[in-house]
Formats: C-alpha cells, structure tokens, sequence
C-alpha cells in the first residue's frame, strides 16, 4: 500500500511538472511573438504650402503639419525622425499631448526638399514632389509607420502658380540600406527603416510657358527664311541673315537650359532646338545651291526655287513641330 501511494504520488508529481514546463513554454512563445512585434506609429501630414520650386537647382520649398500617434511611452519619436530628401528643414513648433492611452505628437514644419526633376517632355511635364519622412532610429523590427491615410490632405486653398495639382497620396515605403550599420543583431550586412512617402502630383500650365520659351526661337527660325527673298546673286546677304538665324537660335538654347537641371536625355526642348539648327544650316546649304544655279545663267530656275522654299521650307518645320510637341 505505501508502494503504490508514492507511486501515485510520484505521477501526479510528474503530471503536474509536465503541465508547468508546458505553461512556461506557452508563456514564453507568448511573450516571444509579442515583443517580436513592432510598435505601429500612425504618421500623418497636412501641407499648407510649395513654393520655391526651381527646376535648375532641383528643389521646391513647402511648409506642413506632421503628427505622430502611438502608445510606447518611452519611443520618443518625435527625436528619432528626419526628412530623407531634405536640403534644410525646420521645426517651427511642437506639442506632445497623453489622449487617453495615445501619445499624440504634432509640429510645424518648413524646409526645402531635394526634387529629382523629370525633364523629358519639358515644358508639357509631369512631376510627383516627394517629402519622405523616415524613422532614424527603430529598424522594421522595432518601428513601423502606418500612414493616416484618412487624415492626411493637402490644403484646399492651396495653389501652385503655373501647376495644376492633380493629385495627393500618402504612402508606407521603408528605406533599405545595404548596410547593418555595425548592428551585430542583423544576420545580414543590410538594413530597413520604417518610412513614408508625400507624394503631390502635378502637372505644368504649359502652353503660355511653351510659346514664352520658344517664341524669341521660332522668330529666329522667320529671320533665317527671308534668305529666300533675298535674289540668288547676294549669297553674303543670305548667309548673314542665316547665320544671324542661327546665333539667335543658339542663344535661346542657353536660356532654356540655365532654367532646367543637367540631364542626359534628349529632351522635347533639345529636340526642337535641334530641329531649328538643322533647317537654318539646311537654309545655308540651299542658298549656296541657288546661288550656284543662277551662276549658270538659269536665274530663273533659282527664282522658282526660292520662292518654293519660302513656304515649303517654314511649312515643314512647322510640322515636324506639331509631331514632336502632340507626341509629347
């Protein structure tokens, strides 16, 4: 009878520690998953103004109200922020408020954004300005913003001169970083960062700007034309008025470009302006022609094809014009 008492009692005993290892174990896969899981930060803003926007330095100003709401006491994230894209940015004001078991964090804010410009199609352009807010110190695994979405605008009284504002988003898009940083809690030498993109989509009030841009151009492209009134025989009064054409043409191209960024690509201005080059030296080639025709005694054939050149030539370029502008 003692026997079979200790060995009941020794198997309650063995029932028991089995059911506490097993509690234990399921309380720390508990607390495991939960501190496996990042603290969430709604991150919001409302931008009041762009301004400054200088397409040949690559940056726009703006002025906006960004919010943080979260409830980990000890995040301070209104610290541990920047702006990724920013040249200079300013806290003007901030406030940190308890609401209920939220920690509510607003400021004020100005700056001036780093813009990458899209120039292709310039002055018939598109452009999204981005402002990207980014956490600085809580890697993905610590941190990560959720956009308020529903609360974030950009301001209705708000207008962009010479834009038209077709579009405002507010979106999640950590930043990666090939590197740990030295962390030696990363398995990998890379890293991620919990972000936001502000994106204002807008597009260009491009026709008074396009003939604002081209009109000095497109006189000089008439200048060059008059070659053809003048008579075959005074080829130094035609080649002046080409080359002066020309000079006028090359000029206007430095003044479009001071205003745009350095660019690789073969824009709709570049076009055009190409365009104006080659039928001005096309002008030249075509005056010394008629001038070598009436040489030959056929001042006639060189009148007649003068005068077909002073509509056919201006008419083509116009054309080719409309193609490179409606394709743009």
């Amino acid at each position: 009878m003692v026997e079979r008492s200790r060995n009941h009692l020794h198997l309650k005993f063995l029932l028991f520690m089995k059911k506490s290892l097993l509690i234990s174990f399921l309380l720390l896969v508990v607390c495991f998953f939960a501190n496996a899981q990042p603290e969430k930060v709604k991150i919001g803003v409302f931008v009041k103004s762009i301004y400054d926007v200088s397409m040949a330095n690559g940056e726009f100003s703006t002025a906006f109200d960004l919010w943080f709401l979260h409830k980990k006491d000890s995040l301070n994230i209104e610290k541990n922020f920047e702006i990724a894209n920013n040249k200079t940015f300013q806290v003007q004001s901030s406030s940190i408020e308890k609401v209920k078991d939220w920690n509510w964090i607003s400021a004020k804010i100005v700056g001036k954004m780093q813009q990458d410009w899209i120039t292709h199609n310039f002055p018939f352009d598109r452009q999204v300005l981005l402002i990207k807010l980014e956490n600085t110190l809580y890697d993905t695994r610590q941190v990560v913003f959720e956009p308020d979405v529903a609360g974030s605008k950009l301001d209705k009284n708000f207008s962009l001169a010479g834009w038209q504002i077709q579009k405002f988003e507010i979106k999640h898009n950590p930043s990666k970083y090939e590197t740990s940083y030295g962390d030696p809690s990363l398995s990998q030498e890379s890293s991620e960062y919990s972000a936001v993109d502000v994106l204002i989509h807008i597009k260009r009030n491009s026709w008074g700007l396009f003939f604002k841009v081209f009109l000095g151009l497109y006189i000089a492209l008439l200048i060059s034309s008059l070659v053809f009134l003048v008579p075959a025989a005074d080829l130094n009064s035609k080649f002046g008025l080409a080359i002066g054409g020309l000079f006028a043409a090359v000029g206007n191209k430095y003044i479009v470009d001071s205003s745009l960024p350095e660019s690789n690509a073969f824009t709709l201005s570049d076009q055009i302006h190409a365009l104006t080059f080659s039928f001005i030296l096309l002008y030249i080639l075509l005056s010394a022609v008629s001038h070598s025709i009436h040489n030959k005694g056929k001042e006639e054939v060189a009148k007649k094809l003068d005068r077909m050149l002073l509509w056919l030539a201006p008419l083509t370029y116009f054309l080719i014009n409309v193609f490179l502008v409606w394709r743009a």
